[in-house]
């Protein structure tokens, strides 16, 4: 008996040892795969870093005023003006400008896809030129004639000062003086003109954007609730508004990637982006 016992107690701990090495070598695969994982997360992510900063600089410059347009267009439509500053999220911006770096870079390494890279949100709203009207007796006309900023107003020189407004094209009309501010750097003019409109002699203050239709990147939801980044391309009476419209759909995936989804409606053969 007392050797059955200790032939069954050494069975008992070469199988607990046994366990114990399959446990070791169980959590060191485990351990290597996570580590092969993040390697290839820091990989794709340097990747995704490195397209970025490929872009051909002045289509780079051009999607950043795109992306610029699409966070403000964002916002308007989903907030009451007032609410914030005329500033630009830059996380926003930094958001659909990837977008349209994906998209650069699935119609160069796709052949049934054609360069799209001519294709740039409509400019409107304008992103940074207010129309300003003073009422006849503005105390802000003698500078601002001159094309000075400086006022006698506290509050509104220190707006001009903190998005350097510059002010143009200063005309007398029948309503009262007008003038054009401009800033050197994209804004939400709807929220800059709010601000402006505020100060007591300012008559009105609009947001300067183009007239009329043309080709256009645009956000917003697709069918099934799919969110979704169009680029298109206008055709027929544009002035008045395009009767005829082709776009090209990428949907955004869950973890922001793009997946293609193809074309909706036509265009003259004359107008489609080359291959």
């Amino acid at each position: 008996m007392a050797i059955v016992a200790k032939k069954f107690l050494f069975s008992t701990r070469v199988k607990m040892i046994d366990g114990m090495k399959m446990k070791k070598i169980a959590g060191l695969g485990l351990a290597i795969l996570l580590t092969v994982s993040m390697v290839a997360c820091k990989s794709q992510n340097a990747a995704q870093k490195n397209v970025t900063s490929e872009l051909p600089a002045e289509l780079a410059a051009a999607y950043r005023e795109d992306a610029a347009r699409l966070a403000v267009r964002e916002y308007n439509t989903s907030s009451q003006t007032g609410e914030h500053e005329a500033t630009i999220p830059q996380d926003r911006i930094e958001y659909f400008y990837g977008l349209l770096s994906q998209v650069y870079w699935i119609f160069q390494k796709t052949d049934s896809i054609p360069d799209l890279s001519g294709i740039h949100t409509l400019k409107n709203p304008n992103l940074k030129q207010v129309l300003v009207v003073l009422e006849k007796d503005s105390p802000f006309k003698e500078n601002w004639s001159k094309g000075m900023t400086l006022t006698n107003n506290l509050y509104l020189n220190q707006l001009t000062s903190k998005y350097k407004i510059s002010v143009k094209n200063y005309r007398e009309t029948s309503v009262g003086p007008s003038l054009m501010m401009e800033t050197p750097n994209n804004v939400n003019t709807k929220e800059l003109a709010f601000l402006v409109k505020n100060f007591e002699s300012i008559r009105t203050a609009e947001v300067q954007g183009l007239i009329g239709d043309g080709n256009d990147i645009t956000y917003g939801s697709d069918s099934k609730n799919a969110m979704a980044i169009k680029y298109s391309i206008g055709e027929g009476d544009c002035p008045s508004g395009c009767t005829n419209r082709k776009s090209w759909i990428f949907y955004i995936m869950p973890d922001g990637t793009l997946n293609y989804m193809g074309t909706r409606g036509k265009i003259s053969a004359a107008l489609e982006p080359p291959k």
